[in-house]
């Protein structure tokens, strides 16, 4: 055995406190004494935590009416759809942001909205928001409602250019930001606003996209309870949020947690055609789908289309 590395683990080694607290924790889950420690060093100390851990429940996952500026965003939405004013969803490249704009396409275009998709060009564009893309969509007759989905959040510059053209821009998202320069949108969508009090902060945009859309769903049919038109395409749309989610390597906890376990379990029940092909032709479709297959197989050859052609391949998809 190597020493020195015997040495370190014994210099960390738990005291027979911390010992006899992971072996009664332990005896409480029917688990063994070092899964206990490891839940315990995950600030897993209670056993309902150690309960959602182990068996997620999509009754579980947060009310989206918590998350800053989603009721308003909602609200918007329906508006537009009930206007027939058109919708533009403005999205990202890379996975998180394709399957983002395709879980609210998907949404808005059951509710029966006149809605497409801008993908910025990674060559010509680059990342997010940028103010000739906004300048271009303000101009459409009649005037849109843009939302963003995994990008937006410090373009303070192409929101001004959005509000000087009379346009309402939706922000999603859920990368870093400035709290002291945030852009003046309609409405900003972020679990970790200022203020907020959302219990999941690590959202992907996906993740956070689909709250979106289920605030939507519940808004537009004016019931918490929602209809089984609804009720079946957040389900499939589970799917796409769960891409993101792995793909995007944001902590599988909490919400993000649930979201995978069971995107993944719909993954091969979909009814999207582009998800059955792709599973089909990366050879999949006899396998138990895992983390490992977003993140190695579907996701890379999905982030492909917008780092060698055009991601609107693979919103199409």
């Amino acid at each position: 055995m190597d020493q020195g590395w015997h040495y370190r683990w014994q210099c960390s080694a738990p005291g027979s406190e911390d010992a006899a607290s992971a072996a009664d924790f332990a005896r409480q889950l029917g688990v063994h004494p070092l899964i206990a420690r490891l839940l315990i060093q995950r600030g897993m100390t209670e056993h309902a935590d150690a309960a959602a851990f182990f068996e997620p429940k999509l009754s579980n996952l947060h009310d989206p009416a918590l998350m800053p500026g989603l009721v308003r965003a909602a609200e918007r939405l329906d508006l537009a759809v009930r206007d027939r004013q058109p919708i533009v969803i403005y999205g990202d490249y890379d996975v998180d942001g394709i399957s983002a704009s395709a879980i609210l396409w998907h949404m808005l275009t059951t509710a029966g909205a006149d809605v497409s998709v801008y993908i910025p060009d990674r060559i010509d564009e680059g990342y997010g928001l940028n103010d000739q893309a906004i300048a271009q969509l303000a101009s459409q007759s009649p005037q849109p409602v843009i939302v963003s989905v995994d990008c937006g959040i410090t373009a303070s510059a192409p929101a001004m250019v959005a509000a000087n053209a009379g346009v309402d821009l939706i922000i999603t998202d859920h990368h870093h930001f400035d709290a002291d320069d945030l852009p003046g949108a309609y409405a900003l969508v972020h679990p970790r606003l200022p203020g907020s009090t959302y219990p999941c902060g690590e959202l992907c945009g996906a993740g956070v996209a689909f709250k979106l859309a289920w605030q939507f769903a519940k808004t537009h049919t004016g019931s918490e309870r929602l209809p089984d038109l609804y009720r079946d395409l957040l389900l499939d749309l589970l799917a796409l949020a769960a891409l993101g989610t792995v793909a995007d390597v944001v902590p599988l906890v909490d919400e993000n947690r649930i979201i995978t376990r069971f995107g993944l379990g719909q993954m091969k029940r979909t009814r999207f055609a582009g998800l059955n092909a792709l599973i089909d032709r990366t050879g999949l479709r006899s396998k138990e789908l895992e983390a490992f297959h977003v993140g190695f197989v579907l996701g890379p050859r999905l982030n492909a289309s917008g780092r060698m052609g055009d991601a609107m391949d693979g919103v199409r998809l």
